[in-house]
């Protein structure tokens, strides 16, 4: 995996208002992942590349939701060909995600067998969804 570099903005402690952002640098491959209150969307380029994170209770059940957003005008792929793009990245991207925030995980151990969802995202009312496993399945 390439360096990870991870800023914690806000240690918030409530898992439903834990947010993680996971961008990176084409130039140097260095993912940078930043955990806050609120999606760091101030860290996004234009490419709008990054995998945005949270945590959703769903029938009194924890999951962790990825997003990936398809449509950026600023891309030279289109919207299909970033899917792809994603989609041969997000298991990187998840395990990036997951042990840039592993001590916490552990300390809330039920977080562990979460089941993940990835949504790509055309637009808001358009996207795929796919269950890639449990959280555990990427802690180490």
């Amino acid at each position: 995996m390439h360096k990870l570099e991870v800023t914690i903005i806000n240690n918030i402690q409530d898992p439903l208002k834990r947010k993680y952002t996971l961008t990176h640098s084409d130039e140097t491959g260095i993912r940078y992942l930043f955990i806050n209150n609120k999606f760091t969307e101030e860290k996004c380029d234009v490419l709008m590349d990054q995998v945005v994170g949270e945590w959703n209770l769903v029938n009194n059940k924890f999951i962790f939701k990825a997003s990936c957003p398809l449509s950026c005008e600023a891309s030279k792929y289109s919207a299909d060909e970033r899917y792809k793009i994603f989609k041969s990245h997000i298991t990187r991207a998840l395990k990036a995600i997951i042990c840039g925030d592993k001590p916490y995980i552990l300390a809330n151990d039920y977080l562990t067998e979460s089941k993940i969802y990835v949504f790509y995202m055309y637009s808001t009312e358009n996207y795929i969804v796919e269950d890639l496993g449990l959280v555990s399945e990427y802690l180490y």
